[in-house]
């Protein structure tokens, strides 16, 4: 699930990037209403774990995962395939190897990366955030964003 999750911005069959929003699923729940170009947001409970899905006139254009707000233990972030768990203490080295395995191109996101936070972009939509300070080292959000998507509905 991780990977179709990282390279298509898949959750389930219903929640995934570029297709409408069911805005009656029990699941979800409407946090922010669209507001002109400003994307609704709502709050998507599965496998017990929290996401966030970002959405213009009811097409998803972004979903994203906080490790704070979430359990640790959860098997959304496993690949068996590749007998890979994703967790917030991940090392960069594992990670990298991982996004190699899929046959993916990554790079440094410069935008985002700071003193203490570590931005990776992951093909095109996908951004993995670290926090670098060692206190609290380890991923701390995944990111799937289609700004073309976003772009293309918002004008």
């Amino acid at each position: 699930m991780i990977r179709d999750f990282l390279l298509f911005g898949k959750l389930t069959e219903n929640i995934q990037v570029g297709k409408k929003i069911i805005a009656q699923d029990k699941n979800l729940e409407l946090i922010l209403e669209q507001e002109g170009d400003i994307p609704a947001l709502y709050r998507f409970l599965y496998t017990n774990l929290v996401f966030e899905v970002s959405c213009i006139e009811e097409i998803i254009i972004g979903i994203s995962f906080k490790f704070d707000d979430n359990p640790k233990k959860n098997v959304f972030f496993n690949d068996k395939k590749h007998n890979i768990k994703f967790k917030s203490k991940m090392s960069l080295k594992k990670l990298t190897n991982y996004i190699a395995i899929l046959e993916c191109n990554w790079e440094i996101d410069k935008v985002n990366t700071r003193d203490k936070t570590l931005g990776l972009i992951v093909g095109k939509n996908a951004n993995i955030m670290y926090n670098l300070d060692s206190h609290h080292f380890g991923m701390f959000q995944i990111i799937f964003f289609d700004q073309k998507l976003y772009t293309d509905l918002s004008n």
